[in-house]
Formats: C-alpha cells, structure tokens, sequence
C-alpha cells in the first residue's frame, strides 16, 4: 500500500490520502465525478519523494487507479 511504501522508505517519501471531503474542498470536481460510479468512497492518493543532498531536477509521476465492479 500507498502507506506502507511511505514507512519503508527510511523518510524519504510521504503519504497523504485525501478524502471524499478534503478533494471537494480543493475543488476536484472531474476527479469527484469520475468517483461517483463507483461504491467505494474516493481516496486520492500523495506520493512526495524527498532525496537527501541536492535536488537538481524535479519530476512529477501522474497515476490513476479505478476500481468499478460491473457484475
């Protein structure tokens, strides 16, 4: 998981999981409705890897994961 990732990594990455609440108060309103279809509440999740020493380049990674139960 998103959270056991953040622990193993020694402090160098942190985890934050938003929530239904916290995604409409910053206005995440595609993300939302995209949730809707399914039944399970939406968790967005925050990956931030921090390297140690000087950061030369930043990178961002951009994932989706949708779970939809069609049966």
């Amino acid at each position: 998981t998103a959270k056991k990732i953040a622990e193993e990594s020694g402090g160098s990455i942190t985890c934050e999981i938003l929530g239904k609440e916290e995604c409409e108060k910053r206005g995440m309103g595609c993300y939302l409705g995209v949730a809707r279809g399914s039944e399970t509440e939406p968790q967005f999740i925050h990956l931030t890897y921090k390297p140690s020493g000087e950061v030369k380049k930043k990178v961002g990674i951009v994932g989706k994961g949708l779970l939809f139960d069609t049966g």
